[in-house]
């Protein structure tokens, strides 16, 4: 087991936050050089650095703190911080026309593994004048590394280089029915969604995270819905979630509710990709209609006894209708069916 000193790893903290100053990088190179995820890890929500310090605590539990040093140093081997961290702890030494920044104040620490030498040179993408961070061109989009069954996310990555929103939008759509193999039907059930192969949906998140600097994605309206603030009176009444006024909150926060959808950056956070809750929950059968409409006919009952006005016309703005009809159960499917999705753990 690693022994290093608590000095130590608090440098080493400041280094991979230096070196990966936004989680959506930090995240892609532990996917990329270790097949680690991020979240699995050390949660990956909340305060950044607390983050980091988690992901740190892990790797020293299980033994793998040079990997990481090891990774981190071949993902952006131009940071400076990683280059020192990485001769103190891996005996890896730059080539002569690289020079090494003077040390910090803490005092070298001795690991409990002999050096080792610098592992066989692994050829990176468009490293020439590249950025200290990698590109999006660097995400993996073909092979196995990007998809489960075999899907081509090459065009995907271009739209979305291109800033072509609307039709990186129409292309994740298009993907997504071809991968759950719904391309003759149209839309995706609660079924198809929570079997949807997991990297997968990594690949198609991570390259809109990248591309809107975790602006837009998948990961990012998954972080608004959790947020979500309850209705205060109804959950005073009966201490109970209403996923009909929680839902309600979100697609108006998302600023989807009008339906006028903006394809560019000016967009708020979390209003895209867009087209896969179009197509969500767009079936239903003779029986899961008949339940679906006794249980509208309960929250309307419900609403009336409460004399709470959102509750029972919450679909009347939703939808943007003026009365309960059956029409709106297809809202109720839709809003069930995305929400397979916000509830995926791999996001």
């Amino acid at each position: 087991m690693s022994s290093y000193s608590g000095q130590f790893y608090k440098e080493l903290q400041d280094t991979l936050i230096d070196a990966f100053p936004e989680k959506s990088s930090l995240e892609q190179m532990l996917w990329f050089e270790l097949d680690k995820k991020l979240d699995v890890i050390a949660g990956g929500e909340g305060n950044y650095r607390v983050v980091v310090f988690k992901l740190i605590k892990i790797a020293e539990a299980e033994n793998w703190v040079e990997g990481l040093i090891d990774a981190a140093r071949k993902s952006n081997p131009g940071n400076p911080k990683l280059k020192n961290v990485a001769k103190k702890i891996l005996g890896f030494n730059p080539p002569s026309n690289e020079v090494i920044e003077p040390q910090s104040s803490v005092a070298p620490l001795v690991p409990s593994t002999p050096p080792r030498s610098e592992p066989p040179h692994k050829t990176e993408v468009n490293t020439q004048n590249r950025d200290q961070h990698p590109t999006l061109s660097e995400i993996p989009v073909i092979g196995d590394k990007a998809s489960e069954v075999g899907a081509d996310y090459t065009k995907l990555r271009d739209h979305l280089e291109n800033k072509e929103f609307g039709l990186a939008d129409d292309e994740t759509v298009r993907k997504m029915l071809w991968v759950a193999r719904q391309e003759e039907e149209g839309w995706l059930e609660e079924e198809h969604i929570l079997n949807f192969p997991s990297r997968d949906l990594l690949t198609i998140n991570q390259l809109w995270l990248f591309a809107s600097k975790e602006k837009f994605g998948f990961s990012v309206q998954k972080q608004i819905w959790n947020s979500r603030i309850l209705d205060d009176l109804y959950f005073r009444k009966f201490g109970i979630r209403s996923s009909f006024l929680d839902f309600y909150k979100f697609i108006h926060k998302v600023e989807w509710s009008d339906n006028k959808i903006v394809f560019d950056q000016r967009a708020v956070k979390g209003h895209l990709p867009y087209g896969v809750y179009v197509i969500a929950g767009k079936d239903f059968s003779l029986m899961e209609g008949l339940r679906l409409i006794g249980l509208e006919l309960m929250v309307d009952l419900l609403g009336r006894r409460l004399g709470y006005k959102v509750l029972r016309g919450l679909k009347v703005e939703c939808g943007g209708r003026k009365k309960w009809r059956l029409g709106d159960l297809e809202e109720t499917r839709k809003r069930d069916a995305y929400l397979s999705l916000l509830s995926r753990k791999d996001l």
